[in-house]
């Protein structure tokens, strides 16, 4: 494991649990069994051609109905978005060529990324389907855009994170955040 994971680790460890405090009996990041991962790997080659046809009949088909993303918030301003859930459609129509254009899309069909499942207890967010349960289980895909001390002295690294759901035994993707 390198510095750059370690300290991914590290930093959620210490964040996540003080951002939602909870008391998660579990690990809090854990590596996917086979059967999700068999599945996952499937999931993610579609998800990257729909992505890279721009097809967004297809992106549509393997994402939530509104998109988790903090990274289009802080590109836009905060009035013209209702928190950081947005339709699909918007997603798609405003941010799709951003994100293809990025050295963060590379990383991902360069398969220079983490996967971690992540369960947050007891979350509810509007873009979880209906019925989808108490719990938001993560299963994130963490780039490293700026490695510890790369971008300036005693900066702390940053990663983007593709964060997608399981909902009915199929994955979707549901967001795309931001560490720090």
């Amino acid at each position: 494991m390198n510095k750059q994971n370690v300290f991914f680790i590290i930093f959620c460890l210490i964040l996540i649990p003080t951002l939602f405090s909870q008391k998660n009996k579990g690990p809090l990041f854990e590596h996917l069994n086979r059967q999700d991962s068999s599945s996952f790997v499937a999931f993610l080659e579609t998800f990257e051609e729909s992505f890279e046809l721009k097809d967004s009949l297809l992106i549509k088909q393997l994402s939530c109905k509104k998109i988790n993303c903090d990274l289009c918030f802080t590109s836009t301003p905060p009035s013209s978005i209702n928190g950081y859930a947005i339709p699909v459609d918007r997603f798609i129509s405003s941010y799709l060529s951003e994100i293809l254009a990025a050295k963060l899309w590379e990383e991902l069909k360069n398969n220079n990324f983490s996967l971690y499942k992540r369960k947050i207890l007891n979350y509810k967010s509007e873009n979880l389907p209906i019925g989808y349960g108490d719990d938001l289980i993560l299963y994130e895909l963490c780039i490293a855009k700026f490695k510890t001390n790369e971008w300036a002295e005693g900066h702390e690294g940053q990663n983007h994170i593709f964060q997608f759901i399981k909902y009915e035994k199929n994955f979707m993707f549901y967001g795309l955040s931001s560490i720090p």
